[in-house]
């Protein structure tokens, strides 16, 4: 549910900044999505108790269509990992990057209905504790291993100039979790009580209408 949340938000925002962009004519665009996604979040605590570290990645497949344009396709990560330490009392950042990129199609791979996805990719993120830019490479492979979840949306907002409608479905299926992620002098092993994910939405509808 979790999954199917994210991308609905996500979606929600898409379809606003639509609605702004939208003459002040009356007018009404219909859009069309679909996401396959894989997520992963983990964290760890130093054996001596004052270094903590946490990671969090998801990277999507994604079609938009609006109506009567084509569908446009496009594959992104999302990925950061903060590691800092309290040893002597103090705060201090060790390590901070992040990134949200766009990455080939090829790189991520799922494997029929949540069966399982792979991620092969290389990319350059921005460490805030140092102030440079490091290459992160991501080698992972999801496994499908719970029950799958089906969930729906509803949502509708109205305002002064427009009105917003959507429905979307889709599914969700808890992950194990292989492989590593590299950066310069670190390599991080998903832990297993990571908390993993697969999902998909296969099919969404957001009408939008201005000037009425």
């Amino acid at each position: 549910m979790k999954t199917i949340q994210r991308t609905t938000t996500s979606l929600i925002v898409l379809a606003l900044s639509a609605c702004l962009a939208l003459p002040a004519a009356a007018a009404t665009t219909h859009f069309r999505t679909g996401t396959e996604l894989a997520s992963t979040t983990f964290g760890s605590v130093s054996p001596d108790g004052c270094t903590y570290s946490e990671t969090y990645l998801i990277v999507s497949d994604d079609s938009q269509q609006s109506e009567p344009g084509a569908p446009l396709a496009s594959s992104r990560v999302l990925f950061s990992t903060y590691r800092w330490s309290f040893c002597d009392g103090n705060f201090t950042d060790l390590l901070d990057v992040s990134a949200l990129v766009q990455i080939p199609a090829e790189a991520f791979q799922m494997d029929g209905h949540l069966q399982g996805a792979t991620l092969n990719v290389t990319f350059e993120a921005f460490d805030y504790a140092s102030g440079t830019n490091v290459p992160v490479s991501l080698n992972l492979v999801w496994t499908g291993v719970g029950e799958v979840s089906h969930g729906t949306s509803n949502l509708r907002f109205f305002g002064p100039s427009y009105r917003f409608s959507g429905h979307w479905s889709g599914d969700s299926r808890t992950a194990g979790l292989t492989g590593t992620m590299t950066l310069p002098g670190l390599t991080l092993v998903p832990h297993p009580q990571a908390s993993n994910s697969l999902g998909t939405t296969r099919s969404g509808t957001v009408t939008l209408t201005r000037g009425f």
